[in-house]
């Protein structure tokens, strides 16, 4: 069973996800879901709309994703003082997040469940998933399909 959205207490720090826009200040970030809601797939764009290249940072075995926004008055998780060793990046792991605890038991296979933070311009976006996300650089324009069944 998951664990409740309260912010337990914790003394572990953030450490850098290392994908190519972790150096990014303040990416745009969108977030697509399928109908199968474990697949998520960020859109990272570093410098903005027009401005090349983005990036999809496709989740598969997805059990978390939150999306916030990160303006005043917005959704206080206490990050910012576990960042302790990399500062100014936008892209960090949780390895000892109090909320992975509650799926060791829901492993299927020997990868393991990561908690990934994701600090934008205008939202900050988490997932927790099983094993390591997928990361494609998009260097122009580019349609996606996303199809839902209900």
């Amino acid at each position: 069973m998951p664990m409740p959205l309260s912010n337990p207490e914790s003394v572990s720090d953030l450490i850098r996800w290392d994908v190519p826009f972790a150096n990014g200040q303040c990416p745009s970030v969108g977030v697509i879901t399928e109908s199968d809601t474990s697949k998520v797939v960020l859109v990272v764009r570093p410098h903005g709309g027009g401005n090349y290249p983005h990036y999809l940072v496709r989740f598969y075995n997805v059990v978390t994703l939150l999306r916030y926004d990160e303006g005043p008055g917005a959704f206080d998780r206490g990050y910012r003082p576990l960042i302790r060793s990399e500062y100014g990046l936008c892209a960090y792991r949780w390895i000892t997040s109090p909320w992975l605890f509650g799926y060791s038991d829901q492993k299927r296979s020997d990868e393991e469940y990561s908690h990934y933070l994701l600090l934008g311009g205008d939202d900050i976006v988490e997932v927790i998933a099983l094993g390591d996300p997928q990361v494609e650089q998009i260097d122009k324009r580019t349609i996606i399909e996303v199809k839902h069944e209900i």
